[in-house]
């Protein structure tokens, strides 16, 4: 219902109502909703979605200044962090993109450090709950730490989530990519595996490897001990000199197994 709800008013973002911005993009940004895209009746993401909403409302203020306050004023008081976390890495790519003429969103400078230090804060002040690790967008937020915070917080904590057993798969469980593909059938399929690169910008594979190693593999359920197996996979791969998986490489591996 979400989705069925963001999908018509994004087709009505250019004639809603803009008397109150800042309350409307807080709740939008509160909603704790994903990024995959779908297919046939709403193929945009609930997160697209309100960033398509979310740029209409913001396009309206003349103000770059302006609507810099506005988001980051969003973006503090908004309740999801996955949702928000989304939402600020597409700002800040859109501005990257666009820094001048029409299509121009922030300003890059103090309003768009601005928008990445709200979002920093916001990412340091939920770590500090256990949540945070099983938290959806662990992987997001991690990056976007390392990217617009001091990296060495970023690093720490991942590596001090390592040190168990527990927390290790956790950080595994956050790291796994996913691929959606849907042929002429109705079926969407999914296959799961590991980008190592995505891994080792946080926490050495040598530490990884010898963490899993140390793991109870009959203690653990179905579902971990495919995720370790997925991992020792991506590692023998590399060991032999293949390239590491990707979005294509995973889809096709799977398929011919």
């Amino acid at each position: 219902m979400i989705e069925q709800a963001l999908s018509r008013l994004d087709y009505h973002r250019h004639g809603l109502t803009r008397g109150d911005p800042e309350g409307v993009l807080t709740v939008l940004l509160s909603l704790d909703v994903n990024d995959t895209d779908g297919f046939f009746l709403i193929p945009f993401s609930p997160q697209t979605l309100i960033w398509r909403i979310l740029y209409a409302y913001l396009r309206d203020e003349p103000s770059p200044a302006e609507r810099a306050r506005i988001i980051g004023a969003a973006l503090k008081a908004s309740s999801s962090l996955r949702t928000s976390a989304g939402i600020a890495r597409r700002i800040v790519s859109h501005s990257d993109k666009h820094p001048t003429g029409t299509d121009m969103l922030l300003a890059h400078g103090r309003d768009l450090d601005a928008i990445k230090a709200a979002m920093v804060s916001k990412i340091r002040k939920a770590s500090a709950n256990v949540d945070f690790a099983h938290d959806k967008t662990l992987l997001l937020s991690l990056q976007l730490w390392k990217a617009w915070g001091k990296p060495t917080q970023a690093l720490g904590y991942a590596r001090r989530l390592c040190r168990s057993s527990g927390g290790l798969l956790t950080f595994l469980h956050a790291f796994q990519r996913v691929v959606r593909s849907q042929g002429s059938s109705p079926i969407i399929s999914e296959r799961r595996f590991f980008a190592l690169a995505d891994l080792e910008e946080f926490v050495s594979l040598t530490v990884l490897r010898t963490g899993v190693q140390k793991l109870d593999l009959s203690a653990l359920s179905t579902d971990q001990q495919g995720m370790v197996a997925l991992f020792q996979k991506a590692l023998d791969r590399r060991s032999s000199g293949e390239k590491d998986y990707d979005r294509l490489s995973s889809a096709w591996a799977e398929e011919a197994s």
